[in-house]
């Protein structure tokens, strides 16, 4: 195997998932602007929340939202529209 070479699922990609989150984030604040700065911060939190609900009402209503497989526990099986 070469270094740079991870496997699938080794977590190998993180720190470059990391870098691309890190590179997006200043550039959106430089293009931006300071003044729409806490604008664009609002709704990006606002947006992390709302996934974040979905989520774990899905998970604490699995009847409500979806359906749970046995097998695949929670793993996405099908997009939902």
């Amino acid at each position: 195997m070469r270094p740079g070479y991870s496997a699938p699922h080794s977590g190998g990609g993180s720190r470059e998932r990391l870098l691309v989150y890190v590179a997006a984030a200043l550039a959106a604040a430089l293009l931006v602007g300071r003044a729409r700065q806490r604008t664009l911060l609002s709704r990006l939190l606002a947006g992390i929340a709302t996934v974040a609900s979905y989520s774990l009402v899905a998970r604490l209503f699995p009847a409500r939202l979806g359906s749970v497989d046995a097998i695949a526990g929670y793993r996405l099986n099908r997009p939902r529209w």
